[in-house]
């Protein structure tokens, strides 16, 4: 029984076929990473197009996203731009002085209308609790932190003239109550910090370089933030001691250690 050769193929076309598979798979892996890179700059186009064209880009900010914090109080604000005094010489305000009846009141009537009442339905998204009112169980305690401020920074002003009995340290006059206002202001200007600029000019009585204060700010309406507050004014006085248990919100027992 005789046997045949079995015919093999050539070692030059084995060869070529080896080199036409390297060829193909370079080819594909150029094809992926040019469709990648298509893809990519396709993606980024989309997104620098979106935040340039989107509406948000040029409309301007309301009242409510620029309060980032909700507050009961946020429905009331409304800006406006004004001219700051440099109360300075000819500049200085009838809030300034030494304290007397006329400026005392000025004072007073910034703040002094009582704790602020408000109904549980303006009270329930408050990242802080709050106290529910004695006998008004829908209705909660809050005032807001700017009269606090402007009451602390009245201390000052009194504190200032020699109105503050320096010998009193209980933690309600005197110079403690003093101390924590100071702090209460600086973390307040810390918190809302003013970056408009103050600009720069010639003194024209010297030539020399001097800091302008009057300058135009944007400001948050004070008055329509204090008729907001003064017509939610909680009428009278109440139980300081009694602890309520059928509030809506069941806050009732809310207390924080000191």
């Amino acid at each position: 029984m005789g046997y045949s050769r079995v015919p093999t193929q050539p070692a030059c076309d084995c060869e070529r076929c080896l080199s036409q598979h390297d060829q193909l798979k370079n080819i594909d892996r150029r094809i992926s990473i040019l469709a990648s890179l298509i893809a990519s700059f396709v993606l980024n186009a989309v997104l620098v197009a979106y935040f340039w064209f989107a509406p948000t880009r040029h409309a301007p900010v309301t009242a409510e996203a620029a309060q980032f914090l909700y507050s009961p109080a946020q429905t009331a604000l409304k800006y406006t731009t004004r001219v700051f005094d440099s109360a300075f010489g000819i500049q200085t305000t009838a809030y300034q002085g030494r304290p007397n009846e006329a400026n005392d009141q000025l004072w007073t009537e910034l703040y002094n209308f009582g704790i602020t009442r408000i109904s549980a339905d303006e009270a329930r998204p408050m990242v802080n609790k709050t106290l529910p009112i004695p006998g008004q169980s829908d209705h909660y305690l809050i005032s807001l932190s700017v009269f606090h401020q402007l009451h602390c920074l009245n201390r000052v002003r009194k504190g200032l003239y020699g109105e503050v009995d320096w010998s009193d340290v209980s933690e309600h006059s005197g110079i403690t109550h003093l101390d924590h206002c100071i702090d209460v202001i600086r973390q307040s200007l810390m918190c809302n910090a003013d970056v408009t600029p103050l600009t720069f000019t010639r003194d024209s009585r010297d030539g020399v370089a001097r800091e302008v204060a009057e300058v135009i700010h944007q400001c948050r309406d004070f008055d329509a933030i204090r008729d907001w507050a003064a017509t939610r004014a909680m009428p009278g006085m109440w139980d300081t001691t009694k602890v309520v248990t059928d509030d809506p919100l069941g806050w009732g027992d809310y207390h924080v250690d000191y």
